[in-house]
């Protein structure tokens, strides 16, 4: 559902609601609420039909910091398999979208469980995990050497 009484809704997923409202629009309040209700209620019946229902994932603990973020950044690096990615420090930021926030920085260590949960999330019909090499997460950006 694109458009629901006049709001525009950039991605509707099991767990996650963005709406396009334009920069000086008077916001009606009853008339958004009613939106997203209507666009709920059609997801879950959407969801039923389909059999398909994924549950919200829950957000893992972050890496310690091992570099500076900056230094992280611009250090050398190379693209691993996930699975050498991990006890790594990360180069580049993950972030599982929706709703778009790092779920992994660069110059942490990258853990088992952050691996697995951008690997989830990437698995799901609607989730994208911006930054990383490849849309399932198979490979990962590390630091050289460290």
């Amino acid at each position: 559902m694109n458009d629901v009484h006049g709001i525009g809704f950039e991605m509707a997923t099991d767990n996650t609601v963005v709406a396009i409202l334009g920069a000086g629009q008077v916001i009606d309040h009853e008339l958004i609420l009613a939106a997203l209700i209507e666009t709920a209620d059609a997801g879950t019946t959407e969801a039923a039909a389909s059999g398909r229902r994924v549950e919200a994932l829950p957000l893992p603990v972050p890496g310690t910091l091992k570099m500076l973020p900056r230094d992280a950044y611009f250090a050398d690096t190379e693209v691993v398999s996930w699975q050498d990615s991990i006890g790594r420090i990360a180069a580049s930021a993950l972030a599982a979208y929706p709703p778009g926030v790092p779920n992994m920085l660069p110059g942490e260590l990258i853990t088992t469980e952050v691996i697995d949960y951008l690997r989830a999330v990437a698995a799901t019909p609607d989730g994208y995990v911006r930054g990383a090499p490849d849309p399932l997460v198979d490979t990962v950006r590390v630091i050289t050497g460290g």
